[in-house]
């Protein structure tokens, strides 16, 4: 499969001549206008941000997306992940391309969308939330073990949801044959009462003509 063409460049730290501090801040300038000044749409969701805690007047999610590490004052920047800051929007955006598998799964009782851009091994994933969606993190998948696993829970959300599609469509078929069963003893009980009334109609004309 060919990369998509809505797919922009990365952004290097050689454009900004190896300064990480000026990349930081280049990479941040893209993030905050893609997800702060305006916001991506996800399927027609309301979509929001992990903003606390800050660390250096950036939002957590900010961190969550371009470093990595389990204490979030202790992150350290992935440039891995600071180069495909342009990808989070237009992937988010073009969900619905084939080129991206998505997916639901659970983590420690939270619900989660997984977007996974297989042909560049890169993986985002948005917290699901009633009502509206968070940008979560998004990492580089390279790993072989780790990306069968991936396949895997996507191919079981897939038929599961495949199952579940085919519940309600066989559940909506009962609906109308019984509907339509309904309908026609209705049809049939009208149809009976006229009858009679048309027998006591008849025997009412008789004995009227007898009289």
């Amino acid at each position: 499969m060919k990369q998509p063409i809505w797919l922009p460049p990365l952004v290097l730290l050689n454009d900004y001549g190896g300064n990480s501090e000026a990349y930081l801040e280049a990479v941040y300038t893209i993030f905050k206008e893609d997800f702060i000044d305006s916001k991506p749409t996800f399927q027609g969701i309301r979509f929001s941000l992990k903003r606390h805690p800050l660390f250096q007047d950036k939002e957590a999610t900010f961190w969550h997306v371009t470093s990595e590490g389990r204490q979030e004052t202790e992150r350290t920047p992935d440039f891995r992940r600071c180069e495909r800051i342009c990808w989070l929007r237009p992937i988010i955006e073009n969900a619905e391309d084939p080129a991206i598998k998505v997916w639901e799964n659970e983590r420690k009782g939270e619900k989660r969308i997984c977007l996974w851009l297989e042909i560049k091994e890169y993986l985002v994933i948005l917290a699901k939330r009633d009502g509206y969606v968070l940008l979560w993190t998004a990492y580089l998948v390279t790993q072989p073990h780790q990306q069968r696993k991936l396949q895997k829970e996507y191919e079981a959300y897939k038929m599961a949801d495949a199952a579940d599609q085919a519940a309600s469509l066989l559940l909506l078929h009962m609906a109308d044959e019984l509907n339509n069963s309904v309908s026609y003893l209705h049809y049939i009980q009208n149809s009976s009462d006229r009858q009679i009334h048309f027998f006591f109609c008849f025997i009412n004309f008789e004995l009227l003509m007898v009289g």
